[in-house]
């Protein structure tokens, strides 16, 4: 098992530190490591395919599916038929289909990119279906201790990067390397949106580590505030305050990427954890200490962060939105198109090309709206499948929460529920989730919210 852990956090930092493995020599790597990950978990229980699970296995296999479609080829007269849409995209794009078009061809205008977004997700599906197997017999707060002390070091290099940097807007990543496609480097990502997407991820599971320990060694000290506060002065207390400060220092970390989607999306998990600790929370005292805990996070990493900054860009945001909202309109338009199939997975860049009505000194690859991202790349089918795989998750993670015996493992659920939230609501003006790198680490968090819980109710980890 422990060995097990080791490649799954190597695989992560690897997706991670490779730019968020946007490039072909890194992603296809990281989908190799996460599919024998996933063959390796599956092949030590069998819990991936028992009860509710089930549910999952076959959601994501519609999903395989209605994007293995878009791959079939098809004689150019039902190609015609079935989609109008690919057919007159292929003859303004390419002039040799114009001019002699083929026997067949597929219903996505670009069979190499929608194949390589299958295989992607056929990867992290694997993946996916094994910790959901595995997660219950696995030590999950060394998991999320792990990746504290991770998030921790990125975040510390991104700050530490902003500083050297000073004002420049393009600082080269490592002190060396430059995007082939520009942008403004932030931490070992090209884009500030995207360290803010994984880093609201590892965060949103940093803090729910953060209070499962809290709420462990306070149910152990019988719920006494004098002997809590007595056990804080002890070395015992060390794990709680290590976490507590990586929490900090990446919430920090957070607002000096300038993201304002990134802050949004930190604002909406924290708003998931004051949620359940009003809700679930006996007495008014613990209720009391996680909503300042949450409130002393966000101030802190406001003020360590820079405020103003943060304001000043939100300010900014009738500058940037006309940009956004032309690409939501051609994003609209191209699923108007591709009502049924769609273009094709991961060919929006491609039929912008023709599709897009703004200025052309700014190429729009990416719809800077993963749901409309994904109904015009995959039309009603995929969105259909997509839909459904996401109600499967939640009633997945709804179900299985509320048996948590473990205070340590259920705040840990509830930290990656929190982060899947906060990711959910990034999606709405960026596209984190097409970075595989990142994909990965929602990957995870996505088995931990919806895994099994064990069944001998023990602690994870005693403090």
């Amino acid at each position: 098992m422990m060995a097990f852990t080791r490649a799954l956090f190597v695989t992560i930092a690897w997706g991670a530190l490779a730019f968020g493995a946007v490039y072909a020599w890194a992603y296809w790597p990281m989908a190799a490591a996460s599919a024998a990950l996933g063959l390796w978990a599956m092949a030590r229980t069998p819990a991936w395919r028992r009860g509710r699970t089930r549910l999952l296995i076959w959601a994501l296999l519609a999903v395989a599916a209605t994007i293995a479609v878009q791959l079939v080829p098809l004689p150019i007269r039902v190609l015609g038929a079935l989609s109008p849409g690919t057919d007159r995209f292929l003859a303004q794009y390419n002039v040799a289909y114009n001019l002699q078009p083929p026997s067949w061809h597929t219903l996505s205008v670009s069979p190499p990119a929608t194949a390589t977004a299958l295989v992607l997700f056929l990867a992290l599906s694997l993946l996916l279906l094994g910790l959901v197997g595995l997660l219950s017999r696995m030590p999950l707060a060394r998991l999320a201790n792990v990746l504290a002390l991770f998030g921790l070091v990125v975040a510390l290099f991104a700050i530490l990067q902003r500083a050297a940097a000073g004002d420049a807007l393009r600082p080269p990543i490592y002190g060396f390397w430059h995007s082939e496609q520009g942008g403004r480097p932030f931490g070992p990502f090209v884009n500030p949106n995207h360290f803010a997407g994984w880093m609201v991820l590892a965060l949103s599971l940093t803090i729910g580590y953060f209070f499962g320990l809290s709420h462990a060694s306070w149910v152990q000290r019988g719920r006494r505030l004098g002997a809590w506060l007595i056990w804080l002065t002890r070395p015992d207390a060390g794990r709680v305050a290590l976490v507590g400060l990586c929490g900090l220092a990446m919430a920090t970390a957070v607002v000096l990427s300038r993201s304002r989607s990134g802050v949004a999306a930190l604002l909406v998990s924290l708003m998931v954890f004051g949620f359940r600790a009003v809700r679930q929370s006996a007495g008014a005292l613990p209720k009391i200490a996680a909503v300042a805990t949450l409130g002393a996070v966000l101030v802190g990493a406001l003020a360590w962060g820079g405020s103003d900054a943060v304001v000043a860009k939100f300010g900014r945001s009738s500058v940037d939105m006309p940009g956004r909202l032309r690409a939501w309109h051609d994003a609209v338009h191209i699923a108007s198109d591709f009502p049924v199939f769609g273009s094709g997975l991961g060919t929006f860049g491609l039929t912008m090309l023709v599709y897009q009505s703004g200025p052309r000194d700014v190429s729009y690859t990416q719809a800077h709206n993963d749901y409309l991202q994904v109904a015009a790349e995959g039309g009603a089918l995929v969105a259909a499948a997509a839909l459904i795989l996401v109600a499967v998750i939640a009633l997945l993670a709804w179900q299985r929460g509320s048996r948590d015996a473990d205070p340590v493992a259920s705040w840990i659920r509830t930290g990656a529920a929190a982060g899947l939230v906060g990711m959910a609501a990034q999606s709405t003006v960026e596209f984190s989730l097409q970075m595989p790198g990142i994909a990965l680490l929602f990957v995870v968090l996505v088995a931990i919210a919806v895994h099994r819980p064990s069944e001998q109710a023990q602690h994870a980890n005693r403090v």
